[in-house]
């Protein structure tokens, strides 16, 4: 009870450490176990615990995503993806329920966190898009910003769902290819259409299309016409 922190050799273990019972909040994470971090925490024996854990690196996602490559560290190994689900706990406000019921799966549009702030016409294309056709679809605007006007019947918009939980609701989504979104549509079986905006999304997008599991459209060409023909 005497240790007031906790030394680890990387940020994996420190991680997993400080949510540990009393050692909770309590830790330091260094790169490495060098010769002058030994005399640095000499100096307070008996106040630190020094856990010595060798490199490990991580790859959260599927092997099926992205294989092994030739040059990887010979720790790394893929964890599979992550996910952030909240369906368990999330009720859908009665419009959605009563929306899903009434008719055919729809197509659901959704972005990121980092797109949503500046979408562009990504919502607007969408309402374009289907409009006038069999299709029925959701937009998760993120922000009420985002909110297009005058929504057809066959289209509804919402703040936020869960997009474990909405996924399993459509037929297909549209998407910009964080790794998040892409994770959550290939394990609900969903096809995606890919409008990649920046970061890893086009390469996520790529490698998805080459699956077989979606398709992409290039940003500076995506419109309501290429929605609607994918």
């Amino acid at each position: 009870d005497h240790i007031e922190k906790i030394i680890t050799y990387n940020d994996i273990g420190a991680y997993e450490l400080t949510k540990s019972g009393k050692y909770a909040g309590r830790f330091y994470a260094v790169p490495q176990f060098e010769e002058g971090h030994q005399k640095l925490f000499a100096a307070y024996s008996g106040q630190f615990l020094v856990v010595g854990i060798p490199p490990l690196y991580e790859g959260f996602y599927s092997r099926y995503f992205a294989g092994r490559e030739p040059d990887w560290h010979a720790s790394l190994q893929h964890a599979g993806f992550c996910f952030w689900d909240e369906g368990e706990t999330w009720s859908p406000p009665k419009e959605l329920t009563h929306f899903l019921e009434a008719g055919a799966k729809p197509v659901l549009f959704t972005l990121g966190t980092s797109a949503i702030m500046s979408p562009r016409k990504f919502y607007e294309d969408a309402v374009e898009a289907v409009r006038d056709s069999r299709h029925r679809a959701i937009l998760l605007i993120g922000l009420e910003k985002n909110r297009p006007s005058n929504l057809p019947t066959n289209m509804r918009a919402l703040n936020y769902a869960p997009h474990g939980w909405i996924m399993s609701q459509c037929s297909a989504v549209v998407h910009h290819g964080g790794i998040g979104t892409t994770a959550q549509a290939l394990r609900a079986g969903l096809p995606s259409i890919f409008c990649p905006y920046a970061f890893d999304q086009p390469n996520n997008a790529m490698r998805v299309q080459a699956l077989g599991a979606g398709i992409v459209i290039h940003p500076q060409r995506r419109d309501a016409r290429r929605l609607r023909e994918a």
